[in-house]
Order: structure tokens, then C-alpha cells, then sequence
């Protein structure tokens, strides 16, 4: 990587931080679901994690995460399809549950209701930050 580049990751780094620090209220709580993984190190998937966690704080208005964790490597299949879909080097499957309260989310979701078996796919750039790709039942 360029030092350019890293520079911009840096700074994207400490932006998408200070920014989810100001908008995980509906995060904060979420208990996060330690699995082991022969294909991922606990850094990528922590990093993956927080940036979910990062789109659900942005995106999930009235709605509150309960938890979220790595699919696990029986996973690691899906998530080659979805590289090859996405054009990426590296997939990662998130599965979270969440609430909703009487606001019913986005509209677009029950009104309190707790959603089970999310999924979440997560794209890899600049070498170490994942991004939302996209998210839904499998």
C-alpha cells in the first residue's frame, strides 16, 4: 500500500471511530459473539464487527442490536460466492439479532419485533477495513 493510501485509510479509520463513538447508542449494548476461526484472525473479524456495527448505528433507526458475532467457517463458502458477486478478494458472514420498537424500525421492518439469524456480508478494503455490502436473511 502506498503511503497515500494508507494515509487515507488512516484518516477514514479515525472518522468512521469518532463517528460510530457519537452514533452507537443503539450498538452499545450489543453483545458480541466470540467464535473461532481457522480462516479469519480475531482482528479481522473484530474489524468486521465494528463496521456493522457502524452501518447498523447509521442505518437502523428505532431499532436496537442485541448481537452479533462471525457465521463461522461453515460460512467460508458462502462468503467465495459473494467475493465472486462483489468482485473482492475477501468475504466475511456476520450474523447479528436485533429489536425493534413500536416506530418499526426503518418502515420497512415489523414494529417490535426481534429479528434472529441476520446476515451480514462484509467486503475487505485498503488491506484491514471492512465495508457493508449488504445485509439480510441468507
Amino acid at each position: 500500500m502506498k503511503k497515500k493510501e494508507k494515509i487515507i485509510a488512516i484518516v477514514l479509520v479515525i472518522f468512521l471511530f469518532l463517528f460510530w463513538y457519537f452514533t452507537n447508542s443503539r450498538t452499545k449494548d450489543a453483545k458480541t459473539i466470540n467464535t473461532d476461526s481457522e480462516v479469519y484472525s480475531d482482528f479481522e473479524i473484530n474489524n468486521a464487527i465494528f463496521s456493522a456495527k457502524l452501518y447498523f448505528a447509521l442505518n437502523f433507526k428505532n431499532c436496537r442490536l442485541i448481537d452479533i458475532g462471525y457465521a463461522g467457517d461453515e460460512s467460508v463458502v458462502a462468503a467465495q460466492e459473494w467475493a465472486k458477486d462483489f468482485h473482492a478478494g475477501k468475504v466475511i458472514i456476520l450474523t447479528s439479532s436485533f429489536e425493534t420498537d413500536d416506530k418499526r424500525g426503518d418502515g420497512s421492518l415489523m414494529p417490535d419485533k426481534v429479528y434472529e439469524g441476520w446476515q451480514w456480508i462484509m467486503v475487505k478494503r485498503f488491506g484491514f477495513l471492512w465495508l457493508h455490502k449488504t445485509h439480510g436473511y441468507g
